[in-house]
């Protein structure tokens, strides 16, 4: 079990629009921005631990997320699931995010306004 601190923003609905020399890119807004750069230490830290717990299984990987946010405003499983596994590929914990590497299992989230973040345990 590998805990990630921090209330998870969502990546699909958290881009902007931003002029670049003329032309417009989309990039994500400031939360996810934000999200990333205060959890970068922890991909790093827990990605050994993580490697470790997927040795001898052969893909896809079952993974169960809990998110534990830190209000109780509505929201849909798989806008901050997106987040996660962006980040996953992205410090190399999996390959790619795509469904032939992953299986995600998704356990009821919980409330924690003090201590929000996710749960990622491989099963």
């Amino acid at each position: 079990m590998i805990f990630i601190p921090g209330n998870v923003p969502s990546s699909k609905n958290a881009q902007q629009p931003v002029k670049v020399g003329g032309r417009y890119i989309i990039l994500p807004k400031k939360s996810v921005q934000s999200y990333r750069k205060n959890t970068a230490d922890y991909w790093k830290l827990y990605k050994d631990d993580f490697k470790n717990s997927i040795l001898g299984k052969g893909p896809p990987y079952r993974i169960a997320f809990q998110f534990i946010r830190k209000s109780r405003h509505k929201f849909d499983y798989i806008n901050p699931l997106q987040t996660i596994q962006d980040e996953m590929a992205k410090h190399g914990w999996l390959e790619d995010d795509n469904a032939d590497e992953l299986l995600p299992i998704l356990l009821p989230y919980k409330y924690d306004k003090e201590n929000p973040g996710v749960i990622i345990s491989v099963v």
